[in-house]
């Protein structure tokens, strides 16, 4: 083995081994045999660095060309240096006798983090990658080691702009953090942060699931979106019923003195005044909804005057509209009643639009401490596309549709504390589910 200057000097005096380009050792002198390396069938082998930490120290050396780490030699920690001769392609490694007295993290505890760890040299190269790495990037260890931080870039997308940035801070001040998403369909996101480890050459990335604080960060946004929206709507609501309350004045007054065969005309009038005055109502309940003290009602009362006023109208269609229970109960729950009447009307009226014969069933049951409510059609159908969509504010499929009936509906569920869902076949039907917390009513001494 030729020479290599920066040996060290008393080179004969520490435990030194030589590592081949096959990771075999070629070499091992009196005190590393005493303290690390076991003969077995003529052939030398590690006993307690013949570990997967060794071999990542060892492509560190191969890499930078000297390298000096820490491990732990019979439950003692060591210093150890690693040397490269690139003429013999060897790595010689020495390990000084006296005990380290810095803290040490082994491989054992970056395993044991929860966090994905990954250290990486300053070519780029990755050297050591923890246990957790599988379970966010869905890649061993073994398929992450010695691949360049480059190719690790391949299973995550990122803003160009501000991976330039991240690598600017890791110039300037050592580290750095970006978030990245998954390279997968799912919407997965990381959080990466980067510090640079000058005694070990080495830089370290940290990679915790940030999934969640995205999705809040989403929430947040349209949150606010939606404040800005629902100010602007009620100042629009505002400012267009105003003249709109002109106009219907002066269209009383012309109508005192129209002649008989304009009065269908005042009729059209007096018919889009009121659906504009509608439209304007729902508008500024979306912005800014009136708080009302809900009270005890029973659900099963108020789905019966619901069906005894739309079974007119659903029967001029050739629809039946029925009630289904399990059983005679009452269906106690906290809510408006008025509120939940504009509910189920809204939802039936949408049911009806959608057949022309058929039947509509609306069903009430009780599952512990809740209220299932289902209104289900024969009508058209939806596609899951749709489905996805219709309770969000403006969204509609019809041609003189405002968008705000659903949405209306949804809100007014959730402030009863209940939720709503949908399920939809296109040319099959569509079914409304609604769950309300119930109240458990003592039974009569």
């Amino acid at each position: 083995m030729g020479a290599i200057s920066v040996l060290p000097r008393d080179i004969h005096q520490k435990p030194v081994i030589i590592i081949s380009k096959y990771n075999e050792i070629l070499y091992a002198n009196e005190l590393a045999k005493t303290m690390l390396v076991e003969r077995n069938d003529e052939e030398y082998r590690l006993s307690a660095l013949q570990e997967f930490e060794f071999t990542a120290f060892i492509c560190q050396v191969r890499t930078q060309h000297y390298a000096v780490t820490h491990f732990s030699i019979n439950n003692e920690i060591h210093l150890v240096e690693g040397f490269y001769d690139p003429y013999q392609e060897t790595v010689t490694v020495f390990l000084n006798l006296h005990k380290w007295d810095k803290p040490i993290v082994t491989q054992k505890t970056i395993d044991s983090l929860d966090v994905g760890v990954i250290a990486y040299t300053n070519d780029g190269v990755i050297v050591n990658a923890n246990a957790k790495i599988k379970r966010l990037l869905s890649k061993r260890t073994d398929q992450i080691i010695l691949q360049n931080i480059k190719d690790f870039k391949k299973y995550i997308f990122y803003n160009e702009i501000e991976w330039k940035q991240l690598n600017k801070q890791l110039r300037e001040q050592g580290k750095g953090s970006i978030i990245v998403k998954k390279n997968t369909d799912e919407e997965l996101f990381f959080k990466l942060k980067i510090q640079y480890n000058s005694e070990q050459a080495l830089y370290y990335m940290s990679i915790v699931e940030y999934t969640e604080c995205m999705q809040l960060r989403c929430q947040l946004q349209e949150q606010h979106l939606l404040k800005e929206i629902g100010l602007m709507s009620a100042s629009v609501a505002h400012e267009i019923r105003n003249p709109l309350t002109i106009l219907k004045g002066f269209s009383d007054l012309l109508k005192n003195t129209a002649m008989p065969e304009q009065l269908p005309y005042f009729h059209i009038m007096d018919k889009e005044f009121h659906r504009l005055d509608v439209i304007l109502t729902d508008l500024l309940y979306l912005s800014r909804p009136k708080p009302q003290m809900p009270k005890v009602i029973d659900l099963g009362e108020v789905v019966k005057e619901v069906i005894e006023l739309m079974a007119i109208e659903a029967s001029q269609q050739n629809i039946l509209l029925q009630l289904e229970v399990a059983e005679e109960q009452p269906f106690m729950m906290k809510g408006s009643v008025v509120r939940l009447k504009q509910v189920l009307m809204n939802l039936v009226k949408n049911a009806l639009e959608a057949m022309e014969e058929g039947k509509i069933t609306i069903s009430l049951q009780q599952e512990k401490s809740w209220i299932q409510l289902a209104i289900q059609d024969e009508g058209v159908g939806m596609s899951e596309e749709i489905c996805q969509s219709i309770f969000e504010p403006f969204f509609t499929t019809k041609e003189k549709g405002t968008g705000l009936g659903l949405s209306l509906v949804k809100k007014m569920i959730e402030e009863c504390n209940g939720s709503i869902e949908v399920e939809s076949c296109p040319n099959i039907g569509t079914t409304f589910y609604i769950v309300f917390p119930g109240i458990e009513v003592a039974n009569p001494i």
